[in-house]
């Protein structure tokens, strides 16, 4: 085996702005060697985030990463036009699924000339994350307003009252079977 397959593959660590403040802290009271030891954090990174301590300061009154952090849009030219059309289309009471999406996505690249771009879930995923938008709406509402429940309330004691008067029904007989039995006089 090679040296290289044999030292530990490396991967990109993504630290919170507090965790950054932290290291700073520690960093400017016992030093920046022994930061870096403590966090496990590269030297260099420690070094690079007390020299920005002013901007993490302010970045984290805001927000919970560093702005322009993470991997940016490939094609955002592309990606305006698309949500531009999402939104007309919601505008105009036009219902637009997740696969029409997908599919003016895959128009607009190949208009574009761009031939790699699949409109993946992963990329449908974070599409709607970056945006703020979600495909859910409301198909019913779960309960009854008071107007047409007081009337059915109404209805019903009057139906227990004509059946315990043609029966002669006794009132602790009475229970609600809906989930679990609830009297209507409960024991204490």
């Amino acid at each position: 085996m090679s040296a290289a397959m044999e030292r530990k593959k490396e991967t990109h660590k993504c630290y919170s702005v507090a965790f950054k403040l932290k290291v700073v802290e520690f960093a400017e009271a016992q030093g920046k060697h022994k930061a870096s030891k403590m966090f496990h954090v590269d030297r260099n990174r420690v070094r690079e985030w007390c020299k920005n301590k002013d901007s993490l300061i302010a970045w984290k009154k805001t927000r919970k990463r560093a702005p322009g952090a993470g991997r940016p849009v490939r094609f955002a030219d592309i990606e305006q036009n698309l949500i531009r059309w999402f939104f007309e289309r919601r505008e105009q009471g036009v219902r637009v699924t997740g696969k029409a999406l997908k599919n003016e996505a895959l128009r607009l690249h190949k208009e574009n000339g761009s031939q790699s771009f699949k409109a993946s879930c992963g990329w449908f995923r974070s599409f709607k994350k970056r945006h703020n938008i979600s495909f859910r709406r409301t198909t019913h509402i779960a309960q009854k307003s008071v107007e047409i429940t007081d009337g059915l309330v109404d209805k019903f004691l009057r139906f227990v009252i004509r059946m315990r008067q043609l029966r002669e029904y006794d009132v602790s007989e009475l229970g609600n079977m809906d989930e679990t039995p609830v009297y209507l006089e409960m024991p204490g």
